[in-house]
């Protein structure tokens, strides 16, 4: 889980996944209250976990000819892998560093 570079906080799963889906926003720390953003290896890596599972997603569908609701049997349980191991990979940064 991330921890807070002002105040050495780590933050909580619910924390980290909000955190996750507003990458490109900072976000404040839910403890001491400055500005935390992602930084620049993190959110590569969160970018990099997020391109893997939808290429898993859409190529699984023509490679085991998946329709309906066989493939909402694939897609379902990544999303949830995703949103499980996003949290754990991100690193925080008291400046907004570039993506790339």
């Amino acid at each position: 889980m991330p921890t807070c570079n002002t105040c050495g906080k780590r933050w909580t799963f619910t924390q980290s996944i909000k955190k996750a889906l507003l990458y490109s926003k900072g976000t404040k720390c839910f403890y001491c209250g400055t500005p935390q953003y992602l930084s620049t290896r993190s959110g590569k890596r969160t970018n990099l976990i997020y391109v893997i599972a939808l290429l898993g997603v859409v190529l699984g569908r023509p490679l085991f000819d998946l329709a309906g609701f066989p493939y909402l049997m694939l897609a379902i349980p990544v999303i949830i892998i995703v949103m499980v191991i996003v949290p754990f990979s991100i690193e925080l940064s008291n400046e907004k560093e570039p993506l790339w």
